[in-house]
């Protein structure tokens, strides 16, 4: 009697205590598409059967997109990091459904999550996944990131060194794996959504090199032949004149994105000329200074706030070029979603933007916080629709290279099998 192929079950759980819906989030939904996608194609010779689940802080619009991919999704209040309902709550989560993995993704989920996990009486692994490049604390170092966490990933290579030089983590214990950002854009995972949340998509057959993936163009099948019809359908929303010019910055309202050296750029700019108009997309909790910073410089004619936007494809479409001025980033996320729909980005030379933008050759770098810089910078191109052409094909070059979704994938996949201890899947 031949006999059954013994299948291993692999339960992963993420768990995530912010209540917006931001650009970790997004990486999140993006890399379970894509994860789910990969196995997908591993089967029916895999060994293993993943199972996903995420626990969030009632945050809706994360809800919903996991809902969408059928990812089994939990809301639990995470107050403070001493919450103690939520580390019981938690607790018994990850006993009922046998979690093998945990994945935070800050410090207030880590710390909830890793008492948890202790509590719980079973051999978890713990993994932090390190989005942000701030300043971490000697105490809630020593807590969270050397007795609460088994490995780390980094999402560029300078959170790695931060980690190593800051933190004195064991590199061994780091692996450094870009967000994924633009899974959306090369298949439709949701095209034959079945009951496990894994299928296929549009690109999932084995037979498709993935390698090559990148021929299928970036942001080309769903944004670029339609580049003018979504541009004049942006600017007819917003009353914008078709010949403006359009300007963006796009992320959280929050002091370490440099809006206040964009709206001093934009300030200075608008004194040369009328024919630009600057875009504030994202929500947060400099929203009230901002407007008051337009209203009080008369510049409402010129600067216009959006708010949050779920779609923000099509502005970062409509635009001529995208700005990102952040005092301390720790990779650029939005870069990488402007880049792969082939648009010039100017950013500040910070954090892991350099892994990004080379200067001058797939984008432009000023030194952060020098809104005069900033301004000559724009002005310098905002014309010169060759010189843009070239940057955003060439950001969209490296992009497709270095965050090809399926390789990011497959690296986030033997990750969990090397730590635990499993044989690697050759997708």
């Amino acid at each position: 009697m031949k006999q059954e192929k013994q299948i291993k079950p692999i339960n992963i759980l993420h768990i995530d205590s912010y209540d917006k819906y931001g650009g970790a989030q997004k990486s999140t939904v993006n890399s379970l598409k894509a994860i789910k996608s990969a196995l997908k194609s591993s089967q029916p010779n895999s060994k293993y059967n993943f199972n996903f689940y995420v626990i969030h802080n009632n945050n809706k619009i994360y809800e919903e997109e996991l809902n969408n991919l059928n990812i089994p999704n939990f809301s639990i209040k995470m107050k403070n990091f001493g919450d103690i309902a939520a580390i019981i709550k938690i607790s018994r989560f990850l006993k009922k459904y046998k979690i093998n993995i945990v994945i935070f993704h800050s410090s207030r989920d880590h710390m909830l999550g890793g008492i948890a996990c202790f509590l719980s009486g079973k051999k978890i692994i713990k993994i932090l996944t390190r989005h942000v490049a701030y300043n971490i604390s000697f105490l809630k170092g020593f807590l969270i990131y050397h007795l609460l966490t088994d490995h780390y990933i980094a999402i560029s290579k300078y959170i790695k060194n931060i980690l190593i030089d800051d933190l004195k983590i064991n590199p061994d214990k780091i692996t450094v794996i870009y967000d994924i950002r633009f899974a959306d854009d090369i298949y439709d995972i949701t095209d034959t959504a079945d009951t496990t949340g894994v299928n296929a998509g549009k690109y999932a057959d084995k037979d498709m090199d993935r390698d090559k993936i990148d021929t299928v163009g970036i942001g080309t099948d769903k944004y670029r032949d339609k580049a003018d019809e979504i541009k004049n359908h942006v600017k007819k929303e917003l009353n914008i004149p078709e010949e403006m010019k359009i300007v963006s910055i796009i992320g959280r309202l929050s002091n370490e994105k440099g809006h206040i050296t964009f709206l001093n750029a934009a300030k200075f700019i608008i004194k040369k000329r009328k024919d630009i108009k600057f875009m504030i997309i994202g929500d947060g909790d400099l929203f009230a200074d901002i407007k008051e910073f337009i209203t009080n410089n008369k510049l409402s004619d010129y600067i216009i706030m959006l708010g949050f936007k779920k779609n923000v494809e099509q502005y970062i479409e409509a635009s001529d070029l995208i700005i990102v001025p952040s005092g301390l980033e720790g990779l650029g996320g939005i870069i990488v979603e402007s880049c792969m729909r082939k648009k010039a980005v100017i950013a500040s030379n910070v954090g892991g933007i350099p892994e990004i933008i080379n200067d001058g050759l797939t984008g432009i770098l000023f030194e952060k916080d020098d809104f005069h810089e900033l301004a000559d910078k724009i002005l310098n191109v905002i014309d010169d629709e060759k010189m843009l052409s070239e940057l955003g094909n060439n950001c969209c070059k490296k992009i497709t290279e270095e965050f090809n979704p399926y390789k990011l994938a497959e690296e986030n996949i033997n990750l969990y099998l090397r730590l635990l201890k499993l044989e690697s899947l050759n997708i």
